[in-house]
């Protein structure tokens, strides 16, 4: 009889879990959106700065973008404490994954380019891969099936630029951007507003 209880028990707390993902995950479109944003407009500004023979500096351009990508997030974090909203099992998870995919695209972005451990040339190749993960397991845990889609777009543009790299690269990189992050962002935000009415 107590495995019967604990069992249901368990299984009750993973519909819970379920339950209350769906609108955390559609919470998180304006962090999509935002950083999608951030991301496009230092591609654009690479690009310039390439196409211009180096005369701008997109070293610093791109360290104040993270710097306010990363002072969003933590006004946003300030906002969701201040209003004291219940957290949830599922949006730890979804949190922690996505706090990690941040961490680590920051440090492969700033710290392996300014270094010169990831050639510029590879850095969109070696970023898409870590954003497909991070799509693939919030759609694993979340049941988001569009993200696997995303994931697998993610990782087949990835391969794509570590085979043919070369300038387009920046261009490729700031459509998937569009594509892959800030229209999904746009649609999960959407689908919030509506279930929020």
């Amino acid at each position: 009889m107590d495995e019967n209880n604990s069992a249901k028990e368990q299984l009750d707390f993973i519909k819970r879990a379920i339950s209350d993902s769906k609108n955390i995950v559609l919470d998180n479109g304006i962090g999509f959106i935002v950083w999608g944003i951030i991301i496009i407009a230092g591609l654009i500004y690479t690009y310039i700065d390439v196409v211009s023979n180096g005369i701008l500096r997109n070293d610093y351009v791109w360290i104040i973008l993270i710097s306010g990508g990363w002072s969003y997030n933590l006004v946003e974090w300030n906002i969701h404490k201040k209003k004291k909203r219940v957290s949830t099992f599922s949006g730890k998870i979804l949190g922690s994954l996505w706090l990690s995919v941040g961490i680590a695209l920051t440090i492969l972005g700033i710290a392996g380019t300014f270094t010169g451990a990831i050639d510029g040339v590879f850095v969109s190749a070696v970023l898409s891969c870590v954003l497909g993960v991070g799509f693939f397991v919030t759609a694993q845990i979340f049941n988001y099936k569009e993200g696997l889609l995303l994931s697998t777009l993610w990782w087949i543009g990835a391969l794509i630029m570590f085979i043919y790299p070369g300038l387009y690269v920046l261009i490729l990189m700031s459509a998937m951007m569009l594509f892959l992050q800030v229209v999904p962002g746009i649609v999960l935000y959407k689908r919030y507003k509506k279930e929020k009415i």
